[in-house]
């Protein structure tokens, strides 16, 4: 009977040894760890989407006439940008790919594919960030809207998202290997305490915009002077001929009065 009752016994606990075995196994492999970024690896990072709400800062609409504001994203690691991202019209949801074309590139015929990628490459360490600021793009100026600072341990494989409760509601980039880009990504990573708001534009984003609006005003003033220069000649000669008009007339005066 106990020879019985043993055999009983471990035929039970088998299966149960087995299961247990399995759920372990499969608890490890689905470990939040299991997506973290390895030390001294190179990674891929682009921002997939920025969600702002429909009133600013100051609680007024974004524009004038009733649009949407102009959407774009900058990102920098070691005070330094590396990923400036197109910018997206008229949008409450700006949504960004991994490439994209900008006119700029049309224009002096750079389509080649490393040109078309709009990716931020880093290498993970343990003590280092990654800053990212949403802008508001105006013709002339950029207008701050928010920026996150997060540590780099912070980030996963995969998906990861930021949710605010301020003028960003959210913020979602993506971070692959580098060295491997078909490594499968995590899971999704929700970007904790750790990261940190930014009420003001990094310093080195500032210059950069600051920059951007000093070359376009020089753009301008020039295309001012052109303008102006073709104006004065445009007078110039129309003041000519108004002369020879005159001439004219005065000749065909003195021939009338002499006959």
């Amino acid at each position: 009977m106990k020879k019985i009752f043993a055999k009983k016994v471990l035929l039970t606990l088998v299966p149960l040894a087995l299961i247990v075995t399995a759920a372990v196994i499969m608890g490890l492999s689905n470990s939040p760890r299991d997506n973290k970024l390895v030390n001294g690896q190179v990674y891929e990072i682009w921002i997939q989407q920025a969600e702002v709400t429909p009133m600013n800062h100051e609680g007024k609409p974004w524009d004038k006439e009733g649009n949407a504001p102009d959407l774009l994203a900058m990102m920098t690691w070691q005070d330094q940008i590396v990923l400036t991202t197109v910018v997206s019209h008229d949008s409450l949801i700006a949504q960004w790919d991994q490439t994209a074309v900008e006119a700029s590139q049309i224009i002096q015929g750079e389509l080649d594919a490393k040109s078309l990628q709009k990716v931020g490459r880093f290498r993970m360490e343990q003590q280092q960030f990654i800053e990212i600021g949403v802008f508001e793009d105006d013709l002339i100026t950029r207008e701050f809207i928010k920026g996150l600072r997060i540590p780099m341990t912070s980030l996963g494989l995969g998906k990861n998202e930021w949710r605010g409760s301020g003028v960003l509601k959210n913020l979602t980039i993506f971070v692959q290997s580098g060295e491997d880009s078909k490594k499968a990504p995590g899971e999704l990573t929700c970007l904790d305490s750790a990261v940190t708001e930014l009420d003001a534009s990094p310093t080195v984003m500032v210059n950069h915009t600051d920059q951007i609006a000093d070359q376009l005003g020089i753009a301008a003033k020039k295309a001012m002077n052109d303008a102006g220069k073709v104006a004065d000649d445009a007078s110039k000669a129309m003041d000519g001929a108004g002369k020879q008009v005159q001439k004219g007339v005065s000749h065909l005066k003195r021939y009338l009065e002499g006959k």
